[in-house]
């Protein structure tokens, strides 16, 4: 079963370790109380923009082309 990222807290981080952002109990990753993606219950992953730039699953976020965008861990 996939995890819903929305029931808990993960920090989003790129390959380096560089902090893209929180999921805190929601879904979507907030960067000093921004929003900065959203995703939905099908681990679709949208930019501000309602633009859909991948997907959310087995703790990364993947593009479209199928390249780990971000890693997903828990805080």
């Amino acid at each position: 079963m996939p995890i819903d990222y929305s029931k808990g807290r993960y920090r989003v981080e790129r390959e380096n370790g560089e902090l893209i952002g929180t999921i805190i109990f929601e879904k979507c990753v907030r960067l000093n109380g921004e929003v900065v993606y959203k995703f939905d219950e099908t681990g679709c992953l949208y930019d501000t923009d309602n633009e859909y730039v991948g997907r959310v699953g087995d703790g990364v976020f993947w593009t479209l082309g199928g390249n780990i965008l971000y890693r997903i861990n828990p805080i």
